[in-house]
């Protein structure tokens, strides 16, 4: 029952004309405007609109991430600074990041044991024990500066861990009579612009998935926004893991009553391998969460096939051909066409589903047609189970 703000631009002259990015410092530069920290604003947002090279603008970012190469330089540096301004008499602890930075510990990890399950454990203790200075300086940076925050090693790659644990839906920020708000969104595009990608997934078909449930707690739900789609082609497909657990023959229930399937973190729903992972041939040691494949809804007592991606999928305690064999049958049965429905997109639509209780997958599209569109995700807070 609370009402927000945000920054509106699309009644600015020709905004659609603009790239995405110039876009995007529009939005920032009006909005640190209304928050009284940019009074050149105006100014600015002109010579955007008017793309005049090399003019001085303000970019606020809401927050910092890095991996602890960088981050690590870039703290040293904001230490000494604070030193500098101790010595002229300035209290230290006035000295603070004013956005939060998050720091990921993710380029050091080297590999000295594998082939048991405490291989993990003892590769993260040799990795202490190398680095046992730098950490030290981390976590004295993260005790002393209010917004540090430091991911210890093993938790992930730094962007992995940013879209699992860090990145929020919506940021919020409060000013005398304002409550602004603005979205962390993901681009899903093909498009190029001087050469470079502006979003991800590009013009492939993405294959039936559910996002990100190689987590131990996937997102709740997902927001699709068009921006620009081809006629007739990119089409997005649903497929109800409900229906399909309840319309599914009782001797194939049997056969995955109280399985464990483990989902693939390895690769993205177009089938690319992200980075950080490599390769692997042996779908027991494919990396990523163990589910149950049969998920009751706690909300509403209702079960629900929880499958993920078919891809470099396992089920736990079978070899790798009866895994397989399983696993399509099962793909089969969820996929079916009774149980799955089409949206046919248009410009400036938006579409939501419940991402723990569907399947979604889209069509392909001519790679010379434009398709951009705007993601986000609702945070989870289930543990499947």
């Amino acid at each position: 029952n609370q009402e927000y703000d945000f920054v509106d631009i699309s009644n600015i002259k020709n905004i659609d004309k603009l790239p995405y990015t110039y876009r995007i410092l529009v939005e920032n530069i009006i909005r640190q405007n209304l928050l009284g920290r940019n009074n050149n604003a105006e100014v600015q947002v002109k010579s955007i609109l008017e793309k005049k090279i090399g003019e001085a603008i303000n970019f606020a970012p809401n927050r910092i991430l890095s991996h602890d190469i960088l981050g690590k330089v870039m703290l040293v540096d904001f230490i000494a600074y604070r030193e500098a301004l101790q010595k002229k008499g300035i209290n230290s602890k006035d000295i603070q990041p004013d956005v939060p930075v998050d720091l990921v510990i993710d380029h050091s990890l080297q590999v000295d044991y594998f082939g048991d399950d405490k291989a993990e454990i003892e590769n993260l203790k040799k990795e202490y024990e190398r680095n046992s200075e730098r950490f030290s300086f981390l976590r004295w940076c993260s005790k002393f500066l209010d917004k540090v925050n430091v991911i210890p090693p093993g938790v992930g790659i730094c962007h992995q861990v940013n879209v699992e644990y860090l990145s929020k839906v919506v940021w919020r920020e409060k000013k005398e009579n304002f409550n602004l708000i603005h979205p962390e969104i993901n681009v899903i595009s093909n498009v190029k612009e001087k050469g470079k990608p502006i979003g991800i997934l590009g013009d492939g078909e993405a294959t039936w998935h559910a996002d990100m449930t190689y987590n131990e707690i996937p997102p709740k739900g997902a927001i699709l926004y068009s921006l620009e789609v081809p006629k007739d082609q990119g089409d997005t497909h649903f497929s109800n893991m409900i229906e399909a657990y309840e319309d599914m023959p009782g001797s194939l229930i049997e056969k995955i009553k109280d399985k464990l399937l483990i989902h693939d973190a390895s690769h993205n729903s177009a089938g690319q391998l992200r980075k950080g992972f490599e390769e692997n041939i042996d779908p027991s040691l494919t990396p990523g969460a163990k589910h149950p494949i049969i998920f009751k809804d706690p909300s509403t007592q209702k079960k629900s096939l929880f499958l993920g991606r078919r891809p470099h999928a396992y089920i736990v305690g079978m070899t790798i051909d009866e895994s397989d064999k399983l696993l399509n049958e099962l793909w089969a049965h969820a996929t079916q066409k009774k149980y799955t429905f089409t949206h046919r997109w248009q410009n400036n639509e938006v579409l939501m589903w419940k991402n723990l209780f569907v399947l979604h997958k889209r069509d392909s599209f001519n790679s010379n047609t434009r398709r951009v569109m705007h993601r986000t995700q609702i945070s989870g807070d289930l543990r499947i189970s």
